[in-house]
């Protein structure tokens, strides 16, 4: 059990006014945390991500800011590609 919630349990441990809304904010603490989760590990995927193409380091950042514009470039291939050009439709 997390921090907040065993502090919420020992807020109002017995307190039947509190139950309610004390087992929303468990809900919502434990919510909390397994998105806190989820987000870790996929801020560890898209390390492992620029790592893998040497992001920063190697790239350009004036023309691929972000690591998903060096994705973007590395990862579509013009014979399969299913994206649209920037520009609009294809011709």
């Amino acid at each position: 059990m997390s921090e907040l919630s065993e502090r919420l349990r020992e807020a109002h441990p017995n307190s039947q006014q509190y139950a309610l809304g004390s087992n929303i904010l468990l809900e919502a603490a434990q919510e909390i945390e397994s998105l806190q989760a989820q987000l870790s590990e996929a801020r560890r995927e898209l390390e492992q991500l620029a790592r893998k193409i040497h992001y920063p380091d190697c790239w350009d950042t004036s023309v691929y800011p972000t690591l998903s514009d060096a994705l973007n470039e590395i990862g579509c291939n013009p014979d399969c590609c299913t994206q649209q050009p920037q520009g609009g439709e294809d011709e």
